[in-house]
């Protein structure tokens, strides 16, 4: 028996011409100290499975065979024109702004999609005090993208965040540049460095959570937040030179570490990666078929994720790329399915995120998620003051203005809790009675007035 046989399993045999066993015996002897194109080559055309008592080539099927990698890169690219556009769009309302225009285009909210953090604020807001009213798109973002990541993994990051699409197009460039070889970090590197994500993240969510009703709503409805945004906008526009020597640095690595900022910075992509190893959807290795070890499923993936040594992948760092399924050698092989027996055709996984991510922003929608209660004058009265420390972003206490205009009635109205209810109940008093609510009394509101600066 030759070494290829004796090595790669009984459930295999090659083609019944013995010249052509004896020419994969030498190719095979030495191919996996060889490129990939030349072990897939051998893979595909040399080799027959073995069922049922019949023999079938698999260079025959796998001239015919689809490619749903393909049906992914179609969603990245009409997504990534989607953002270009959206932010576009942003940057003119912004330009009206700053030119005190009363009549402009309305901002577009469909922006707070990548504003998760105001999302979260919004919803422990809800919780404790029972409003939900500054930014509620970042908060029905939130939601759309958790029941996402649920439901498909984590398919927005593979196939609509538009910064997975370029740290994905920079390391084909780079895998270009080095002819197919990636840097691939040593694990006690890998490790720490993927902890960080998650540490960023258990210190927002917690810092948040562990506010006290009364800073939670001071926070909720302070310049800081309301005006995130804007804030984002011009640190990154206008930012200090070691911003742009930083994005300069992360540029160039991740041209040769696939995803380095999804991987490794991403405190979202960590959110999205822990629900989503509750999704019944996974990908699904038969090792009964997979041929010759050749390994090429896990020279592609960009999570570095082991599949020759796993039946299913649950890792929280799977987003469904499909790209193992796409130089998969063996039919069957490797398969995306629901549950442990529905099997869903590759194509499935891209049609399903962008229909159920369409879906959702159609209901956000037509039930009003998509409106903010921050209004166009607002924007004008505070523009000429975006820089200031009022409207840094602090998980505390936030900064309250010195002179509080109408616009800060709501965060200076106190709360008070009752503890004698089942569950601790949050209620507005009369501005007047507490100092708190001083400054807000003295602009001379009454409850349901509209505010004017």
């Amino acid at each position: 028996m030759t070494r290829s046989e004796q090595g790669r399993g009984s459930t295999y045999r090659f083609h019944h011409d013995k010249q052509v066993n004896k020419q994969v015996d030498k190719q095979v002897d030495g191919a996996f100290s060889r490129p990939l194109p030349l072990r897939s080559s051998i893979a595909r055309f040399y080799i027959t499975r073995w069922t049922q008592g019949q023999g079938v080539l698999l260079g025959d099927i796998f001239k015919k065979r689809s490619r749903p990698g393909r049906f992914r890169l179609i969603a990245q690219v009409l997504f990534l024109f989607a953002f270009t556009g959206l932010f576009i769009f942003y940057a003119f309302w912004l330009d009206s702004v700053e030119e005190r225009t009363e009549d402009g285009p309305a901002r577009p909210t469909a922006v707070e999609s990548v504003t998760p953090h105001l999302g979260y604020i919004e919803l422990a807001h809800a919780v404790r005090v029972g409003a939900i009213d500054i930014h509620t798109p970042a908060l029905a973002f939130l939601i759309l993208l958790l029941l996402l990541s649920i439901v498909i993994k984590k398919g927005f990051c593979s196939h609509v965040c538009p910064l997975g699409t370029l740290s994905e197009g920079l390391w084909w460039l780079g895998r270009k540049i080095t002819k197919g070889r990636d840097l691939r970090l040593p694990a006690f590197i890998d490790l720490p460095l993927r902890l960080a994500k998650y540490a960023l993240l258990v210190f927002f969510l917690v810092k948040v959570a562990g506010l006290t009703a009364e800073t939670l709503h001071l926070l909720a409805y302070s310049p800081a937040v309301k005006l995130s945004d804007l804030r984002m906008w011009y640190f990154l526009t206008d930012g200090p030179d070691w911003l742009y020597y930083a994005l300069g640095g992360l540029v160039l690595v991740s041209v040769f570490v696939p995803r380095f900022i999804c991987r490794y910075l991403c405190p979202y992509g960590a959110l999205l990666g822990v629900f989503s190893m509750l999704s019944p959807v996974k990908i699904h290795r038969d090792s009964s078929r997979c041929a010759l070890g050749c390994k090429d499923c896990d020279r592609v993936c960009p999570a570095w994720i082991k599949l020759d040594k796993v039946e299913v992948v649950v890792s929280d760092e799977c987003h469904l790329c499909l790209r193992c399924l796409d130089v998969c050698p063996v039919p069957g092989a490797l398969e995306v399915r629901l549950g442990k027996n529905k099997r869903l055709p590759g194509w499935v996984v891209p049609a399903a995120v962008v229909g159920a991510l369409l879906l959702g922003i159609g209901v956000m929608y037509l039930s009003g998620g998509l409106r903010s209660d921050i209004t166009r004058d607002e924007y004008l009265a505070r523009i000429g003051e975006i820089h200031y420390p009022l409207y840094s972003l602090d998980l505390g206490a936030p900064h309250t203005p010195d002179t509080p205009t109408a616009y800060d009635r709501r965060m200076l109205t106190p709360l008070r809790a009752f503890e004698s209810k089942p569950r601790k109940v949050l209620e507005l008093l009369p501005t007047e009675s507490l100092e708190l609510g001083a400054a807000a009394a003295s602009l001379g509101l009454e409850e349901g007035a509209t505010p004017s600066p």
